[in-house]
């Protein structure tokens, strides 16, 4: 009996181990440069994606890819991003947004569901040259940072992107890490992402002290998520005084919760 009891465990063992390690690990792939005017404006984009999953359950990553084709960001910060997950059909997800919108990726989960994962994804149209992920302070759900840092030409950006908890203290924890983080490095920094706060949380106003927030600046009409049959805005993009504001897109989303939020800037101020 122990026998047996031994070789199912080793047998269950080996078959969940490989899976669970792979699972854990980041994807990059690096296959493409786009040769853009450094002067030309960038275009960047945070979308909390939800899996591609509508609300009445049907996956439709396609969907997700013809809506940011057409809005032809150069830069996204992409969360809910589903690797290998039963829920999405068992889809590398990162991998065919990357392939199908022949942009450069980088995918770290946040968390490990030992047959797949889930986590956040950043996709640029220009090499990434490195990246790193921190874990947030979370009580809830495992919440990160995934940072990337992109070569334009001769210039360098770093870009951040995360997704906060849904608690205010939370929150406020997890965001004085991120910002002590982003202050480790000089140069151009861009910070996108799902910051599940509103405007006028403290918290938000915490990041601004540090970072620019031309939306809220300029008093603009941004709505990123329907709550209870209410728009309202909880994805952000903030940005260093090396970038000049030009313009907010944001339009709605054909299959998320949330809307797809996008900003052009001019870096000014190439990092030498």
């Amino acid at each position: 009996m122990k026998k047996t009891t031994s070789l199912i465990f080793l047998t269950t063992l080996s078959f969940i181990l490989p899976l669970y390690l792979s699972s854990s690990l980041c994807f990059i792939s690096n296959l493409f440069d786009y040769e853009l005017d450094e002067v030309q404006p960038l275009k960047v984009m945070t979308y909390n994606i939800r899996g591609a999953r509508s609300f009445d359950g049907q996956v439709d990553l396609s969907t997700v890819i013809s809506q940011i084709r057409s809005m032809d960001p150069d830069i996204i910060a992409l969360q809910e991003i589903d690797y290998r997950l039963p829920r999405t059909h068992f889809q590398n997800q990162a991998k065919q947004l990357g392939v199908q919108l022949e942009m450069n990726y980088v995918f770290i989960p946040n968390i490990n569901f030992v047959i797949g994962s889930y986590g956040s994804a950043i996709l640029s149209k220009f090499p990434i040259t490195e990246y790193e992920y921190t874990a947030l302070p979370s009580r809830l759900e495992k919440r990160g940072v995934l940072r990337a840092q992109i070569r334009r030409g001769t210039q360098s950006i770093d870009v951040y992107a995360t997704h906060l908890g849904l608690n205010y203290h939370e929150r406020t924890e997890q965001i004085n890490t991120l910002t002590t983080m982003m202050s480790k490095t000089t140069g151009p920094k861009i910070l996108l992402g799902d910051f599940n706060a509103k405007p006028m949380e403290t918290s938000m106003e915490f990041i601004r002290s540090q970072y620019i927030d031309p939306v809220f600046e300029q008093q603009l009409q941004v709505t990123t998520y329907r709550h209870h049959d209410k728009d309202v805005q909880i994805d952000y993009i903030f940005h260093s005084p090396n970038f000049i504001f030009e313009n907010v897109f944001s339009e709605a989303s054909l299959i998320s919760d949330h809307h797809p939020l996008m900003y052009s800037l001019i870096l000014h101020s190439p990092m030498e």
